[in-house]
């Protein structure tokens, strides 16, 4: 695993302000060209599969994990998304999550523990070199990382949060079909 991960530079770019372009350009003039940032690319499938096809979907986002599992840091500098599903998916699949300080980070990251997030250009950049040249620490904070994404970002737990707050509303137990809550 090697280079650091970063939303489409597309997506930052055409909104600015929201998506953090400017943070991840002043981020990325601290890095200069010490550290490789990467967008996703995901190769389609090959052979006969065909778009539409359910097996194609399926080829199409084992490629997209297995080009996830390349990276070992996804760098977020998005500033007024809460949770930004990147963010998410990142963590599930094992990645650290570098992130710009913004809307409810800390709902999910502890600084240092699980991942690392600042307000300043020049601490992301920090915080990525940290990771990017330290394995023992980046493989403690890794595991944190997609422990974290377990036990937040799956279905039992969102379905449970769900069926409390309506059985909590309509002051009566809810149950649904094939969960255990």
């Amino acid at each position: 695993n090697s280079g650091v991960l970063v939303p489409p530079l597309r997506a930052m770019q055409a909104r600015p302000h929201y998506n953090g372009w400017f943070i991840y350009e002043a981020t990325r003039r601290h890095l200069q060209s010490e550290i490789d940032l990467h967008t996703l690319e995901t190769p389609n499938p090959s052979g006969a599969v065909r778009t539409g096809d359910p097996d194609w979907a399926t080829q199409k986002f084992h490629n997209y994990a297995r080009t996830l599992s390349q990276f070992n840091v996804y760098f977020n500098p998005t500033r007024r998304s809460p949770m930004p599903r990147t963010r998410a998916e990142a963590m599930m699949a094992g990645l650290i999550s570098v992130s710009h300080t913004g809307h409810d980070v800390e709902l999910f990251i502890k600084n240092g523990i699980n991942g690392f997030y600042a307000d300043d250009p020049s601490e992301l950049a920090s915080q990525i070199r940290f990771l990017c040249h330290n394995d023992t620490s980046a493989k403690s904070v890794r595991a944190q990382s997609l422990k974290t994404a377990r036990d937040l970002f799956n279905q039992d737990r969102y379905l449970a949060a769900w069926n409390a707050l309506i059985s909590e509303t309509i002051g009566k137990t809810v149950r649904v079909p094939g969960q255990g809550v």
